[in-house]
């Protein structure tokens, strides 16, 4: 009698196994990004610089000279071609600015960024990086 119920055991373990793991599978096809399904996440698109508006294709050149040349030359590019600039690509080489001023003048890091955030409303693709950006230069 004790073989027959370990036997029974067994199988209804193999069997329950068996079920969870044809589960499982039909899950996992069904949704191929995986089974979080506890996750609220949104998912934050990753931007290109280049993609945003407000530069002219002819600045870009110019630009990454500027950028190469540390701070001092990206604002020297924004003091020159500030006029010829508008966001949301002006915010963006803005904050690329603050990052590489931060080591150097953090006070005039956080001046502009505060600038750069004042100015920029919720809905602009540059909004992300500047809420990434919020927990270190306030």
């Amino acid at each position: 009698m004790k073989q027959l119920i370990t036997i029974l055991l067994i199988a209804g373990a193999c069997w329950g196994l068996w079920s969870l793991r044809s589960f499982y599978l039909e899950k996992q096809a069904a949704d191929p990004k995986g089974m979080d399904y506890g996750s609220n996440k949104e998912e934050v698109p990753t931007i290109i610089p280049r993609n945003l508006q407000g530069l002219h294709y002819t600045l870009e050149t110019p630009l990454e000279n500027a950028r190469k040349a540390g701070p001092e030359g990206l604002k020297k590019f924004l003091d020159t071609y500030r006029p010829a600039i508008r966001d949301p690509r002006l915010a963006w080489i803005e904050l690329d600015y603050v990052s590489l001023l931060a080591l150097k003048d953090p006070a005039l890091a956080r001046a502009v960024f505060a600038e750069v955030k004042k100015r920029t409303p919720t809905n602009s693709p540059v909004y992300p990086r500047i809420e990434k950006l919020a927990k270190v230069y306030q």
